[in-house]
């Protein structure tokens, strides 16, 4: 059910890899379709449950967003910037690209909590969870 309802809104691929500029290709990215998404949080759930093993949405590296709950409610993801603004300003080089695979990555050894990496993403507003190895976006 969940995977079934996640394959209707969400596209996971590696063909946007030479649209965003990027010459080493990432396994896969996530495509969300924002026509699609009624804001229900399925995906959030579904998410969690893959990658951390529990319902908790503050880390499923989908996060929706309500700009104006009552009208507008948007599905974001890391865009795994070619060069990403959060890698470039983090003092202690917490938040790399990793040469085997190309994503993105925080160390949670590395991250000392100056929390720099939310001021400097430009498109929306970036959140690293306490316990994460992968940044987000919400």
């Amino acid at each position: 059910m969940i995977d079934g309802l996640l394959r209707s809104k969400l596209l996971v691929t590696n063909k946007g890899n030479m649209l965003m500029g990027r010459k080493q290709a990432v396994p896969k990215i996530l495509i969300v379709n924002p026509v699609e998404c009624t804001g229900c949080g399925a995906c959030e759930m579904a998410y969690s449950m893959r990658n951390v093993g529990e319902f908790d949405p503050s880390r499923a590296r989908i996060q929706i967003i309500s700009l104006n709950p009552d009208f507008f409610r948007l599905p974001v993801v890391c865009l795994q910037c070619y060069k990403p603004p959060c890698a470039e300003i983090c003092p202690t080089e917490a938040i790399t690209r990793d040469e085997a695979t190309g994503i993105v990555r925080v160390s949670k050894e590395k991250r000392n909590g100056c929390r720099m990496c939310e001021e400097a993403y430009p498109f929306l507003h970036l959140q690293i969870g306490a316990d994460s190895s992968r940044p987000f976006h919400f």
